[in-house]
């Protein structure tokens, strides 16, 4: 839908059918090496292990083998990117920017031939730095002792730049940025050029408007040949790339590919936010596309006419009642992310896995949620029944990222039968406003650079920005020694959020306004009382004999994988119970596990806690890109008070009914049962002692009007502020129902 209102003839860089030949020869290669190394690290981690009377075979299953090849290429990642556990953004305390010289602006200079100032374009003699940047657009002139030197915003050809479409006479702007820079990004990513570097002017078009618009002629490129348009032809710049390094790391930490909006944009150039995410996805409701008992076709809808930059009259001051964001998880699991999502109050309204237990668990904790049993094929993709708009897709495919998976058909047929190419066109049938992505950190080794270059290019290729980097999940509240590869994406139209600040830090002081890493102790204390858990009955628990070695629980565990990943309970007597697990692996005590194979199901899953942290980020991005106070979004319904701290632990429950019409709500605390309307409800948890309810209680809301398939509002209070400096208020999000052990069969 994205695209140009016209169709000329294009040319891209790569066109010729050697370098088609090539990409795909490296992708096949990639794939098996991939495939012979996790046999490798299975055939060396199987062994038969004796342990006093016991001998056991050690076998490898999915995630066992994602963190053994993990560990394998660690080595090799860490020499081309920072790994360290930094995600400290930059603060107005970071070290300020000296220059080397005393400077002056000044407003133009002359060189023969050419009158040079601020905003003119020049191609440059030798490109710059390991992305080649070869031409200038000048924003300073600087006069220094020692001479007069070009600042500016560099650009190099997008052939140049890992996971943008090689296209002729594309060029993107590259800006390096750095946490222990002061600078606002716009100058941190200015480069300088002396005058001797200087080759000629070039033309040079700034716009927001998708390929292949406002490119050159077609006309001019038949009757002149490629080399000249190379050499003289306008070049159009549709993207910046940016790349983050901590302190004065020389590794980098993040990118990001992020499209011109229309306030980058040139004038001339200039194409409307709005009318391209109206050519990406038809109508967009402001404040979330959920709204109880509103038809779609009654919904408010993006006014095309509306003017550049300005915000529609149909955006809604406030919330409507009951309004939320949706989503879809794909390769959902066992609901990790789908319960951090529905915690984070946003609206799941899909979920699709093909194992059958993960399906069971799924439909067990999101009765109001569509879910699909089924593998992510071109079956799933192709099928009508399965097509939805939802504001938000989040996609975990197998870390195995090599898996066959035969989504979409084409040229490049056999590159596309691994599983890790069914991300963009999941992404071009649901349409979202935003999506999300998790994945082993294997998966940037230099042995995949081919594969995770075309990964890329398919989100590029929808006109899409995207921001990756490695994060530590202790960074976010998991008491594990895990890292993860996580993507943020924007479709057309939207600009691209950053990642969420941390909400834990290693080394935490008063001014960081962050929590000390959580801990397995720490986590495990809210259980420590739990009794008649099936998956919570440790003195039941096979006694290691002989006993295993103790280790201290103040520190972080290993990662949790399918198996447990070597874990056991800190004393070196037992394992872990699969309750235990489950909350080290960041779920709520309530979440339900259907069918067998537990253990592997909590592996496999993306925490929730930190699927939670990372959409509320993107809810109150979304409110904010909407004109609606960010704090406007977290009224659950009409009256609720502002400020109220339940101090609750996780594990709180409220559970709901859509559709009920019920004036009053019905709170149920311990043996007492509470009649209030919606704010003599929130003024009573005011008035309640903090010694009241106790970790383990459960408050079950059962008519709570405007939420919707045994939701439930939960309360937590949030130690870190958000960047919208709104006050800690209550977090009122979404869950499931409480527990229900019937029926479980746990390994």
């Amino acid at each position: 839908m994205s695209g140009a209102m016209y169709n000329p003839v294009v040319i891209d860089d790569d066109d010729h059918l050697d370098n088609f030949d090539t990409r795909r020869r490296r992708i096949e290669e990639e794939t098996q090496t991939g495939i012979h190394l996790a046999q490798w690290v299975a055939a060396r981690r199987s062994s038969r292990v004796v342990s006093g009377r016991y001998a056991t075979t050690l076998s490898l299953t999915e995630a066992d083998t994602e963190e053994a090849i993990e560990n394998v290429l660690i080595d090799g990642i860490a020499e081309v990117i920072d790994l360290t556990d930094d995600d400290t953004p930059a603060t107005c305390s970071a070290r300020q920017f000296i220059p080397q010289e005393e400077e002056t602006i000044i407003s133009g200079y002359e060189i023969p031939g050419l009158r040079l100032r601020p905003g003119i374009n020049l191609e440059l003699n030798s490109a710059l730095g390991e992305h080649k940047i070869q031409f200038l657009r000048i924003k300073y002139i600087v006069q220094r002792p020692s001479g007069v030197v070009l600042r500016g915003w560099g650009f190099a050809r997008t052939r140049y730049i890992d996971g943008v479409l090689p296209r002729l006479n594309e060029v993107a702007m590259v800006a390096e940025l750095r946490t222990s820079d002061s600078r606002h990004g716009d100058n941190q990513g200015l480069v300088d050029v002396p005058l001797s570097n200087v080759r000629r002017a070039r033309e040079l078009r700034i716009t927001s408007a998708p390929f292949p618009e406002h490119r050159f002629d077609q006309y001019d490129f038949v009757s002149l040949g490629k080399q000249w348009m190379e050499e003289y032809g306008p070049l159009v710049c549709r993207y910046s790339y940016h790349v983050h390094y901590h302190g004065d790391n020389v590794k980098p930490c993040e990118w990001a590919i992020i499209r011109i909006n229309e306030t980058e944009a040139d004038n001339k150039y200039t194409k409307p936010d709005q009318q391209n995410r109206f050519s990406w996805r038809g109508e967009t409701v402001p404040g979330g596309s959920h709204i109880p008992g509103v038809r779609d076709n009654t919904q408010p809808v993006v006014d095309l006419e509306a003017g550049l930059g300005q915000r529609t009259s149909d955006y809604p001051q406030r919330l409507a009642h009951g309004q939320r964001y949706t989503a879809g998880d794909v390769f959902a699991g066992a609901g990790g992310a789908s319960r951090g999502i529905e915690r984070a109050r946003v609206r799941l309204v899909f979920a699709v896995d093909h194992w059958s237990h993960a399906a069971a668990t799924l439909r067990s904790n999101f009765p109001g949620t569509k879910v699909y049993h089924m593998p992510v094929d071109e079956n799933f993709l192709g099928s009508e029944s399965t097509r939805y708009r939802v504001d938000i897709l989040h996609l975990s495919p197998p870390c195995q990222f090599w898996s066959p998976a035969h989504t979409v058909a084409g040229k490049d047929d056999e590159a596309n039968k691994t599983i890790l190419f069914s991300s963009a066109p999941l992404v071009k049938k649901y349409r979202p406003r935003l999506f999300t992505l998790e994945q082993t950190f294997g998966l940037l080794s230099p042995k995949f650079k081919e594969s995770f270059k075309k990964f890329l290019k398919g989100f590029n290729e929808l006109g899409c920005s995207i921001r990756w980097k490695v994060t530590p999940l202790a960074n976010y509240g998991v008491p594990q020694l895990r890292k993860r590869l996580l993507i943020i994406g924007s479709c057309p139209g939207e600009k691209l959020p950053t990642f969420p600040a941390p909400t834990h830090g290693k080394d935490v002081k008063d001014a960081d306004r962050l929590l000390p890493w959580a801990t397995p102790k720490s986590v495990l204390a809210s259980i420590s009382g739990v009794r008649n858990n099936p998956l919570h009955q440790p003195h039941a628990m096979r006694r290691f004999n002989p006993p295993k070695a103790p280790w201290d629980p103040t520190k972080l565990a290993r990662t949790i994988t399918t198996s447990g990943g070597q874990n056991y309970h800190w004393d070196g007597k037992r394992d872990f119970t699969l309750l235990e697990y489950a909350k080290l692996q960041g779920f709520p005590r309530f979440h339900k596990f259907e069918g067998s194979c537990i253990k592997k199901q909590i592996g496999n899953a993306f925490a929730p806690s930190v699927v939670k942290v990372l959409y509320e980020h993107l809810v109150n991005w979304l409110l904010d890109q909407d004109g609606i106070r960010p704090s406007d979004g977290h009224q659950p319904f009409p009256g609720a008070v502002d400020a109220i701290d339940l101090s609750q632990d996780d594990d709180t429950v409220f559970s709901g009914d859509e559709g009920s019409d019920a004036d009053e709500e019905i709170i149920h605390l311990g043996d007492r049962s509470l009649h209030h309307g919606p704010r003599e409800l929130a003024q009573s948890f005011c008035g309640q002692s903090s010694t009241e309810g106790s970790p383990d209680s459960l408050m079950d809301l059962e008519f709570v009007s405007g939420l919707s398939d045994l939701e439930t509002v939960r309360g937590d209070y949030h130690r870190t502020v958000p960047d919208y400096n709104a006050a800690p208020v209550i977090d009122l999000t979404l869950e499931g129902a409480e527990s229900s052990w019937e029926n479980q069969c746990v390994i």
